[in-house]
């Protein structure tokens, strides 16, 4: 602590309290109160009836909360390993006194069971170390130690943040250090005070109660963050989502209530929206279309959130048009995945299951594009090929092998192929002649080995991905073709699906690259031209 220049003890000692003491060894030291902290630990029966108010949001004129807290630095074992993360404990004030209440979750325990440590925040009595330079005025500063440890994990800087706070004004705002990487269970309990928490970075481990207890505050969340694991608790604790209607409005916000002051810079979303800050733009719009045709008693029911997902915006409709989602429920029993899969398994397998449909036509308009797309995938993509029966022998006593195991095998084969493909519009009737003319006869005609490393490379989903600038490219190419200079080959796609880059190109040459770039030729093809 700083002292003034020219100062003198008497000054000092005025000023400040200092008291002479004297230890039972005779030796005379001098001390100062500064602040205050949550030391003594007191008896749970005696804050019993506070602690039935606090469980049941009852607080009145007698048992008060002054919206201030103390941090400390919890420690939990989960799963075998050792958590550090920092809580807030509330201050409250009972016939007189000041006292901070710590939750502890009960781990054993089924729910949200929680109990109650109370400490009484006292003074903090320091004492001066260097008091004989300070009597002589030669002291440029007060050097001092706390007369009893004070156990909180905080740094220097926090501790006396929060311990020589001595406006006594309520905290509003709590921001997230950065270098967090765990919060578990109630580390917000009972501040009433909080009405702002701030993630300005995610947090790699959150707790299903990380937000329990703390009924006012809301939670607002960078919008560039990759958040799952805080979503996913956002959605079990917090009903209103607010998304930003400016793209630079930096801001999510979680809120556990109706907030009109949002209205300017965000739209409120009900609780099962959360999937908006998770999804992206596509499930976004999708999901409001959805909503539309609801309120309009066009439909009654939400498609699960995958299918939002992967459905390309703007194609929502044709989901339902024709019964086309009755036909893909019916595609989905026939294909056993509901009755035989794990969660996990069907949780990855599913979404790749409806892309394939999508892309070989399973939603088109018309009827006969529908069909061919049905019939091909039950043939042909949801049932074992011969090569997969061959392997299968190996581990199987039987010749055919027990049907649960032949669904997972499908469902990871279906995984593994599938996952990469993305929608981004209507399908592409001529990728499905493409698919339905080699797949079933070699589920791997997209594989080649193009890269300098001599690995095998699947072209398939990079094919689609970029089919319609394939066709752009090459108009006059067909799948059905009389000669292989006309023929959309499985060579020919995978060597021009990818749109190439090149290093080093001379001044000038730029045009030319990115020419050539667009089909797909090789740097030693674009360094001979």
């Amino acid at each position: 602590m700083a002292l003034p220049a020219g100062y003198t003890l008497a000054q000092l000692t005025e000023q400040m309290g200092l008291s002479r003491q004297t230890t039972p060894d005779g030796e005379v030291y001098y001390q100062v109160s500064l602040g205050e902290y949550p030391q003594t630990a007191v008896a749970d029966d005696r804050l019993a009836a506070l602690a039935d108010r606090l469980n049941s949001y009852d607080i009145d004129e007698n048992v008060s909360c002054t919206g201030r807290w103390y941090t400390t630095i919890a420690k939990e074992r989960v799963c075998e390993e050792q958590i550090t993360y920092p809580k807030l404990n509330s201050e409250f004030t009972c016939q007189g006194k000041k006292y901070v209440c710590r939750v502890n979750a009960k781990h054993y325990a089924i729910g949200t069971n929680f109990s109650h440590q109370w400490y009484q925040v006292e003074p903090i009595t320091f004492r001066v170390t260097n008091y004989a330079a300070v009597a002589r005025g030669q002291a440029r500063q007060i050097d001092l130690v706390a007369t009893h440890a004070l156990g909180c994990g905080l740094t220097s800087t926090e501790f006396l943040t929060q311990a020589l706070n001595m406006t006594r004004k309520p905290i509003r705002e709590y921001t997230v250090p950065t270098n967090t990487t765990v919060l578990g269970d109630y580390p917000f309990a009972f501040c009433y005070g909080l009405q702002k928490i701030i993630f300005p970075e995610p947090v790699a481990k959150i707790s299903d109660y990380a937000f329990a207890l703390c009924p006012q505050a809301q939670v607002w969340v960078g919008r560039t963050q990759n958040f799952k694991g805080l979503g996913d608790r956002l959605n079990q604790q917090l009903g209103n989502l607010y998304l930003p209607k400016r793209k630079d409005e930096p801001w999510l916000v979680f809120s556990p209530h109706p907030d009109p002051r949002l209205a300017a810079s965000h739209q409120r979303y009900p609780q099962d929206a959360i999937n908006f800050c998770l999804w992206g733009d596509n499930y976004r719009t999708n999901y409001l279309q959805i909503v539309q045709w609801q309120n309009e008693h066009k439909i009654k029911f939400t498609p699960p959130d995958f299918t939002l997902k992967i459905f390309p915006a703007g194609e929502m409709a044709n989901y339902f048009v024709n019964n086309n989602h009755k036909r893909w429920a019916e595609l989905v029993k026939i294909s056993h995945f509901a009755e035989y899969l794990e969660p996990e398994e069907k949780d990855n397998s599913l979404p790749d299951l409806m892309k394939i449909y999508y892309v070989l036509g399973g939603f088109s308009a018309k009827q006969g594009e529908r069909d061919q797309a049905f019939d091909y995938v039950v043939q042909h993509v949801t049932t074992f090929l011969d090569e997969e029966k061959v392997h299968l022998r190996k581990f199987s006593s039987q010749f055919n092998p027990p049907e649960e195991l032949g669904t997972s095998w499908i469902a990871q084969r279906i995984h593994a192929s599938f996952s990469r493909l993305e929608l981004t519009g209507p399908y592409h009737p001529t990728f499905a002649q493409f698919f339905m003319r080699y797949y079933h006869t070699n589920p791997d005609f997209m594989e080649f080995y193009f890269d300098d490393c001599g690995f095998m490379q699947d072209y398939l989903c990079a094919a689609h991905n970029a089919w319609g600038r394939l066709l752009q490219n090459f108009p006059n190419r067909v799948v059905h073709g009389n000669t292989q200079r006309d023929l959309l080959s499985p060579q020919f796609v995978a060597e021009h699906c990818d749109f190439m880059t090149y290093d080093n190109v001379t001044a000038g040459n730029e045009p030319l690259a990115t020419m050539v770039g667009r089909y797909g030729y090789t740097p030693e093809q674009f360094a001979a031209m």
